[in-house]
């Protein structure tokens, strides 16, 4: 459709109906021939290229990626970008390189996988042992410091967690339970070593094995495990990225 102006009090309209006469009837007479009971809302009145255009601004596809244990994320990342900020808190800080090392250094020592839990205060080693339970092939089953000694020891028992991992300030809180194996990981991630790759890169697992286990109350007050798949965290943190993106 075009406007011409001839003179200021002149104004001429004209359209050209070979492009809108026949696509305007088309879509009218597939209108007219709907079910006369189909609802208004039903009813399509835009054209095709309208239609096409309306798809594409709301496109809402979202790329997942391959599927992978958090874990084998964490390290590809490690390699890619080995000397960026990988954890600060307050003071301290690691780069990837460090966070690897150090998961790595700790998880030579309890390869073997089942339950292992983790009683931690907000740490840097917090996140170091959870990462090395995951390396380790274990599942990680996270538990606080400010639960009653009791709540603790059921969710132990309960799991048949093989050990659990603490740091100096949650050493104390188990130090009388001698039928439960206890391992500072400060005592061994201060202590340099050569990690034996081959150990580690032999463990297998999969985004269908349990990442970690986590309780809920329940209706009684009694602790309920959960368990998690690996690659739940994996869709979980895209999910995240979505959300912070709008």
């Amino acid at each position: 459709m075009t406007a011409q102006v001839a003179r200021w009090h002149d104004l001429k309209i004209s359209f050209q109906k070979r492009t809108y006469l026949p696509t305007g009837l088309m879509s009218y007479e597939t209108n007219r021939q709907s079910p006369l009971r189909q609802p208004l809302y039903a009813l399509n009145t835009l054209f095709t290229e309208e239609m096409t255009i309306l798809r594409q601004l709301n496109s809402s596809y979202v790329d997942f990626g391959e599927i992978s244990c958090i874990h084998h994320a964490f390290i590809h990342q490690a390699i890619d970008h080995p000397q960026k900020l990988a954890l600060l808190l307050e003071e301290q800080s690691l780069s990837y390189a460090e966070t690897l090392y150090y998961s790595q250094h700790l998880a030579a020592n309890f390869i073997g996988g089942g339950v292992i839990g983790h009683l931690f205060e907000r740490s840097i080693e917090m996140i170091i042992a959870m990462m090395a339970i995951w390396i380790s092939g274990g599942i990680y089953m996270p538990m606080s410091p400010r639960d009653p000694i009791v709540r603790i020891k059921t969710c132990i028992k309960s799991t048949h967690a093989r050990l659990v991992l603490v740091h100096g300030y949650t050493q104390h809180l188990l130090s009388n339970q001698s039928e439960i194996i206890i391992i500072d990981i400060d005592k061994i991630i201060s202590c340099p070593m050569m990690i034996d790759e081959n150990s580690l890169t032999n463990i297998r697992v999969t985004p269908n094995d349990i990442s970690h286990i986590v309780f809920t109350s329940g209706s009684t007050g009694t602790p309920k495990a959960v368990s998690i798949a690996q690659k739940f965290l994996h869709l979980t943190g895209i999910m995240f990225k979505i959300i912070q993106s709008i």
